[in-house]
């Protein structure tokens, strides 16, 4: 706006005329300046953001569904835990009940087992024994009644006193003659003497050994009577 310009409109005020100012334009366009390139560049921007919510909320869902198959195992993993337990109850309360109705083949074996150690002592210590001496410590009674509590008892008890049994009947075999059956040598002072061949030496070594082997039998034979009605 020249100097002239501003009379007139000073002129124009003074006197209360209206005058109409026109201002020229930018003929330039706003988006005159934007390239294709710009375009391009924020096009990406706007598609790479929505894949990244995309993406984020992908990565939440799988999480989610994660969550809840961990809960789903969890209680399956549970349940299983509780119905091990439970049969494991089920299991002892059988064996238990099955104990109580078995007692007395318990007393029985006790008792059994009782006279094999009285018998295996009593050779080890004070052997060798003749038949009739083992007969009156009633090692036959033992082999017996081992060898029937086998075949009638529990499972675990089955092997173990069938190899008590078979100890003693062997142990039985091993006895030394009466001492009316061994010949007899005279001595000084016509002292009858009895002579002890070497054979039944042997016999008598041989006694001891199965004695204790007895002893073993016993042993693995009270373990498996602990198990059976101690667990």
């Amino acid at each position: 706006m020249t100097a002239a310009n501003l009379q007139t409109y000073s002129r124009a005020i003074d006197s209360g005329q209206s005058m109409k100012i026109s201002v020229a334009a930018d003929p330039t366009p706003i988006m005159a300046g934007v390239t294709t390139g710009d375009w391009l560049a924020i096009g990406a921007g706007v598609v790479s953001g929505i894949l990244t919510a995309l993406v984020a909320i992908a990565i939440a869902r799988v999480q989610r569904f994660s969550q809840l198959g961990d809960r789903a195992q969890d209680l399956a993993d549970q349940r299983a835990e509780q119905a091990r337990l439970a049969q494991q109850e089920r299991e002892r309360q059988n064996r238990q009940a099955r104990r109580y109705a078995r007692q007395h083949q318990y007393l029985e074996t006790n008792e059994v087992l009782r006279l094999g150690q009285q018998i295996e002592w009593q050779v080890r210590n004070n052997g060798p024994y003749t038949k009739t001496e083992l007969d009156h410590l009633r090692i036959g009674e033992l082999a017996m009644e081992a060898e029937q509590l086998a075949a009638r008892g529990p499972d675990r008890l089955s092997s173990p006193l069938q190899r008590v049994s078979k100890a003693a009947s062997r142990l039985q075999q091993m006895a030394m003659p009466d001492v009316t059956d061994r010949p007899t040598s005279p001595s000084p002072g016509n002292v009858t003497t009895v002579a002890i061949t070497h054979a039944e030496f042997r016999r008598a070594i041989q006694q001891d050994r199965l004695a204790h082997k007895l002893g073993e039998e016993l042993q693995g034979a009270w373990n498996a009577l602990t198990e059976e009605w101690g667990s």
